[in-house]
């Protein structure tokens, strides 16, 4: 599931909101609520890859809204407690990816 969710970034990466659109309407099971979790890690860690991200850094942020949007039930829960946790992770990083 995680690399489909990466062939959708990288197939849309010009148009996030067929992105996300494409992100939410993958087949899951028992709908996308179980797959929220591993849909943000993805987004996320595509954002802080290093040396730097694939796209732009506007555009992960982009699809995070709309996912929010188009889910709002499940992804900003998610989101908001990804987010945190990065941010509570900060003094624990390498200042050199810190400060890139």
């Amino acid at each position: 599931f995680e690399d489909n969710v990466r062939d959708l970034l990288f197939l849309f990466h010009e148009d996030h909101k067929a992105a996300a659109k494409w992100i939410v309407s993958l087949p899951t099971s028992n709908g996308i609520q179980e797959l929220v979790d591993i849909i943000c890690e993805v987004v996320i860690s595509e954002l802080f890859l290093l040396p730097s991200s694939a796209f732009r850094r506007i555009f992960y942020g982009l699809v995070c809204a709309e996912l929010c949007q188009l889910s709002p039930k499940f992804f900003p829960p998610v989101l908001a407690k990804s987010i945190t946790l990065v941010y509570e992770k900060l003094p624990t990083l390498d200042s050199q990816i810190v400060l890139t």
